[in-house]
């Protein structure tokens, strides 16, 4: 690391905001008109296992679209509506591979039905249980998240096809805003969350709000929440933070949070 970097302070003017969803490329599962693909090499052809994994992650982000809005029109909670339409981006990334690699969809048309026997089994169970209560939809949206998380990272370390590692650690750090979402919720409901697949220090990281990165000199903060005096602030405000660089040259140490009043 350049030396000149060392001292380094970043400060940040950032309006914080819940809903850290992207927008939808399409409604249907097929559908991913308006959404730019990821090129695929003309002629490129991929292995069976990594064939499989496509089609498998195909199917588990519609399982999670297919749910979360089923507990939408169940709890009328805006955070599953918004979730679910991310899941439609996520299923239309992946719809993109599977047609630039010319590999039949493997997804189904009708909403909570899937070829893949192990993820309709998971669907049921989840509806069933997330019809019980608002804190308990909200339990299964984490848990979804888990899963995703955990199969995405492992179907990362399976493949070295650059264009399927993209989309994938695309749909990875999704998950983690998803799973981020979801916490945060339950935080407003006054409820903790517990890890229920991956380990509590698995989830410790794939909810860090603050990442530097060595190698590009960047700051990554994914949502930035606040809390004073055991509540957390209004996320209508402005906050400039100042992060400054310890002398070691890989940790940062938070100097300064500073609230503003959001523009009109």
């Amino acid at each position: 690391m350049n030396a000149h970097l060392k001292p380094l302070v970043i400060s940040l003017a950032m309006a914080l905001s819940f809903n850290v969803m992207p927008a939808s490329a399409g409604n249907g599962p097929g559908n991913n008109a308006g959404m730019t693909c990821i090129s695929v090499p003309a002629g490129a052809q991929i292995s069976e296992s990594e064939a499989a994994s496509l089609s498998f992650m195909r199917e588990e982000e519609k399982l999670a679209r297919d749910v979360y809005q089923n507990l939408y029109a169940q709890w009328q909670d805006v955070v599953f509506n918004n979730i679910a339409t991310s899941e439609q981006t996520h299923m239309d990334q992946i719809k993109c591979l599977l047609d630039g690699y010319g590999l039949p969809d493997s997804a189904l048309d009708e909403v909570g039905r899937f070829n893949n026997s192990d993820l309709q089994t998971l669907y049921d169970s989840l509806i069933e249980r997330g019809q019980t209560s608002l804190i308990e939809a909200l339990r299964v949206g984490g848990l979804i998240e888990e899963v995703d998380i955990k199969d995405l990272q492992q179907a990362i370390s399976e493949t070295e096809v650059v264009e399927i590692q993209m989309v994938y650690n695309n749909l990875l750090k999704g998950s983690e805003n998803h799973l981020r979402a979801f916490t945060g919720r339950l935080e407003q409901l006054g409820e903790t969350y517990t890890p229920q697949l991956l380990s509590a220090e698995a989830v410790s990281d794939a909810l860090a709000t603050a990442i530097f990165d060595l190698d590009s000199q960047t700051v990554v903060i994914n949502e930035l929440r606040i809390r004073q005096n055991g509540r957390l602030l209004p996320q209508t405000n402005m906050y400039q933070v100042e992060l400054r660089m310890n002398r070691d040259g890989q940790t940062l140490q938070l100097m300064k949070v500073q609230r503003h009043n959001a523009p009109q």
